[in-house]
């Protein structure tokens, strides 16, 4: 809308009717001197339509005092809506996406992580098998790695102290059982020796000292035999024993 020099409504391009009773000075909260803030002002009504209203600069033409603009309300309203509904729509699409990413990595990190805690529970329970290596090769793999090492050396731990633990079981049961045998063969060889004097003492034979000599003039030598084996086997009996009591001082200073 301009108006001319003398104040009267110069050309226009609304309809003159709707214009008509259009003044040259607006109040300052209806016209706007920044296009960038149209939406700052109040709306001019004209007719039945709405205008947000902002001054220019006339033309070169001397017969123009004064150039107004008219943007029609919903119009500029259509425009914002239009600017930002593409924008917001992407950005809503992200968002779901985003979403729908983020609930995927987590259930897969979710189920690894989820075999990983059973894996650690089973090797606390002293069950040491072990979880497959994907080709990922991300930090969930690594730690899954380090995992099977640990249980890898827990078995062979595990292996290590079984066997240990029979070696002196077995250890204890021998020297138990030479102990016992030890004792038996002592009384066996205290009683041939009894049973030897007995017999040189019926014959009227001299008893040679120590009872273990076999006496002359074609005597019979069976016990002198015995007796030697019996000594020989508590020989290898205290030896056994032996052997015992230096593997447990080695297990106490361990």
């Amino acid at each position: 809308v301009a108006f001319g020099r003398d104040g009267r409504l110069f050309a226009a391009s609304l309809p003159p009717d709707d214009v008509a009773g259009l003044p040259t000075e607006l109040p300052t909260e209806i016209l706007h001197r920044n296009w960038d803030s149209l939406e700052d002002r109040k709306p001019l009504l004209l007719g039945d339509t709405r205008y947000l209203v902002a001054a220019a600069e006339p033309a070169a033409n001397p017969a123009v005092q004064k150039l107004l603009v008219l943007f029609p309300e919903q119009s500029w309203s259509k425009i914002r809506r239009d600017a930002a509904l593409p924008p917001l729509i992407v950005g809503l699409v992200a968002g779901l996406l985003t979403v729908v990413v983020a609930i995927w990595l987590s259930q897969r990190f979710g189920k690894r992580i989820g075999g990983l805690q059973a894996q650690v529970a089973a090797i606390a329970a002293g069950d040491f098998r072990q979880i497959p290596v994907t080709n990922r090769s991300d930090e969930l793999d690594e730690l899954i790695s380090s995992v099977n090492q640990m249980s890898s050396q827990l078995a062979d731990m595990q292996k290590t102290i079984r066997h240990s633990e029979r070696t002196r079981l077995l250890t204890q049961l021998a020297g138990g059982l030479a102990h016992h045998l030890r004792n038996a063969v002592a009384g066996a060889r205290m009683a041939l020796q009894l049973h030897e004097r007995r017999c040189r003492l019926a014959s009227g034979s001299p008893v040679p000292s120590g009872g273990t000599k076999s006496a002359s003039n074609g005597d019979d030598q069976s016990l002198t035999v015995a007796l030697r084996q019996l000594s020989l086997i508590e020989t290898h009996l205290k030896g056994v024993l032996a052997l015992g009591r230096v593997d447990a001082r080695v297990q106490q200073s361990q």
